[in-house]
């Protein structure tokens, strides 16, 4: 089980077969930071090039960074075993879960706090602008700020992961 949860992390294993933690530290903190980075400056584009001119500048960032990281593709999958099939059977984590009470708990908490989370993501800006009437570059900003912030409550946050 650790080694899929290292995998899952795109971490490589320490010798006992345990996810490195570095790597792991890095997967936790790219969701927020990216969050945050969009949440800054995405409401600046949408200000100067509209809706969709943001979506297509948002689009070509990713598709240049793909292409920015295919020189150094081999060395990222260097650890990759070719055979591995990611999907063996959709429902075996699904058995997995209901058959294990705690799974099922810890499952249902990881659930809720996602929802939570993306509910934040997806209407701070809207509600911000809309509602307080901030303008959407200082409600994108908020954004960055919740983003990268969070709280030891919450685990959420570059800075508490960069703390943790």
């Amino acid at each position: 089980m650790a080694a899929d949860a290292g995998q899952l992390a795109y971490s490589g294993a320490d010798h006992a077969g345990a996810p490195d933690a570095h790597c792991l530290f890095a997967e936790a903190n790219r969701v927020p930071a990216g969050g945050a980075l969009a949440g800054a400056l995405v409401p600046l584009m949408v200000l100067a090039w509209g809706w969709r001119g943001a979506a297509i500048a948002v689009g070509l960032a990713a598709l240049a960074l793909a292409l920015l990281l295919q020189p150094i593709r081999a060395r990222l999958d260097a650890d990759r075993d070719r055979n591995h099939r990611v999907v063996r059977d959709l429902a075996a984590p699904l058995r997995l879960v209901l058959r294990d009470p705690a799974m099922r708990r810890l499952s249902f908490l990881a659930g809720s706090y996602s929802a939570v989370q993306m509910s934040l993501i997806a209407f701070l800006v809207s509600f911000l602008v809309e509602h307080v009437r901030f303008d959407i570059a200082a409600a994108g900003a908020v954004l960055a700020v919740a983003q990268v912030a969070g709280s030891r409550d919450e685990f959420s946050g570059v800075l508490y992961r960069a703390r943790w």
